[in-house]
């Protein structure tokens, strides 16, 4: 029985692929950095830790690790006006709704900093709907050098006692199809975000789809088949 969905942000219920790639390129021209990417190739690079996508691009490592905070300052300078532009993706509202509804959970693991997901679901009008939102401080800059946002799903779920098969993991990279596969949630991977539906499809995710509407049926056949058993 699904009783938790646990969504990623970025890619996943907000559509900020666009704004994202535009933030980035003018992070690389800020910094010196040669390099200028299409969507189609940043969703090729692209992955959590920061740390690696940037090497992976060619980035200076030693330069990396000693200016992370600047890194991160120089991206952030760029995005943050565009995020305020940002639309959620096709199908969020409507599937929040529904989990509403049925007395199912909902709340997002991100990478993301805490603040602005709270504002942005506010503006989006997605905030009556979610339960719990997990983020990182303003001050944290630990995603640009590790994956943490597994552990505080896991903190919040033995605190709520809700168990793995209980869970699905809803994201746009193969960071929340890991997870699933560490934890034993389901993963559901949602195409069109930060990463290809190749890269999404080697990390074999328990359900791929376009838009989040799709997780409606999914769900109703899990819990229908859980009541049977």
């Amino acid at each position: 029985m699904i009783k938790l969905i646990a969504f990623d942000w970025n890619g996943t219920l907000l559509a900020d692929l666009r704004p994202t790639v535009t933030a980035e390129n003018r992070c690389f021209q800020k910094l010196k950095f040669n390099r200028r990417l299409s969507i189609r190739q940043y969703q090729e690079f692209y992955e959590i830790p920061i740390r690696n996508y940037w090497l992976k691009l060619g980035f200076d490592a030693s330069y990396f690790d000693k200016h992370t905070k600047q890194v991160h300052q120089a991206f952030m300078d760029f995005y943050e006006p565009l995020e305020k532009t940002c639309r959620t993706r096709g199908g969020a509202k409507d599937v929040l709704k529904w989990l509403k509804k049925r007395r199912i959970s909902a709340i997002i693991f991100s990478n993301h900093m805490k603040n602005h997901i709270v504002r942005q679901t506010r503006r989006l009008g997605l905030w009556p709907y979610l339960d719990e939102i997990l983020g990182r401080p303003d001050h944290d800059h630990s995603h640009m050098h590790v994956q943490n946002k597994a552990l505080q799903l896991k903190t919040y779920l033995r605190n709520k006692r809700i168990k793995p098969r209980e869970v699905m993991v809803v994201g746009d990279t193969d960071e929340e199809i890991i997870i699933g596969h560490k934890y034993g949630y389901h993963a559901t991977a949602l195409t069109g975000g930060h990463q290809s539906q190749k890269r999404l499809k080697v990390a074999r995710p328990e359900f791929l789809i376009h838009n989040l509407k799709n997780l409606k049926p999914i769900i109703a056949k899990l819990n229908a088949d859980s009541a049977k058993n």
